[in-house]
């Protein structure tokens, strides 16, 4: 582009176009989770993947069925772009990077020097990435956790009027039983349930006015109580 004729690659031979340093503790490295929003264009400006809800209304591709936010990147060797990896590699949590990454470097592949990923044929385009880092993890787990445990805590009070069993499943009774025998193995029940992500998307239910409510509704389904 004309107003960045000085901007010369660097790393493996990705071009840095703008950058806001970030102030966070956390700094990312290749052992880790990147939590990121991000932007994708072609070097015309089209816009081919992101991930924030107003860039979905703009365009007129808003889904309300659809999640929107910050997405997990593994940093890891080989299961991330090698372009992508250089590029977030040492960003700080808060910081910004917009970067134009050549298709050579859109490669899961891990070589030593910029001329071995050149001679490695991709089906990617040089694409221009605009990514902010929202937090960074060594443990994926361990930072899933710790947000269940915050929405528990702010939606349900204290986090001790859950129980835990020993595959992480966490439940709270809201209304008592009509009656406090426990079912025999072999019993058939039948149950009515909402899906919903921690920021309340609602992705499944078995109640036709929740499906309605939502944009979920399909008259192919069959809802009301799911057998079980």
């Amino acid at each position: 582009q004309d107003n960045n004729t000085d901007v010369k690659a660097s790393g493996l031979g990705i071009y840095v176009l703008d950058e806001t340093p970030g102030t966070g503790e956390k700094t990312v490295t290749n052992e880790g989770y990147a939590v990121v929003n991000y932007t994708v264009t072609d070097l015309n400006g089209n816009i081919s993947a992101f991930t924030d809800e107003n860039t979905a209304r703009q365009m007129g591709q808003y889904d309300t069925t659809k999640y929107y936010g910050p997405k997990v990147w593994c940093t890891i060797n080989e299961t991330i772009e090698a372009g992508i990896q250089n590029a977030i590699s040492g960003m700080k949590v808060g910081g910004r990077k917009k970067v134009l990454i050549p298709s050579w470097l859109m490669s899961y592949s891990v070589y030593a020097t910029a001329e071995e990923y050149f001679k490695e044929s991709t089906d990617y385009s040089n694409s221009i990435y605009d990514i902010t880092v929202e937090d960074y993890t060594d443990s994926v787990d361990e930072w899933q956790i710790n947000h269940i445990k915050t929405y528990i805590t702010e939606k349900y009070g204290d986090l001790n009027s859950f129980s835990n069993d020993t595959t992480g499943f966490y439940y709270k009774q809201l209304a008592a039983p009509i009656k406090d025998t426990a079912f025999p193995s072999d019993t058939t029940i039948y149950v009515n349930y909402t899906g919903k992500l921690l920021n309340g998307l609602v992705f499944d239910t078995s109640i036709e006015k929740v499906a309605k409510d939502n944009g979920l509704y399909s008259p192919a389904k069959t809802y009301g109580p799911v057998e079980i």
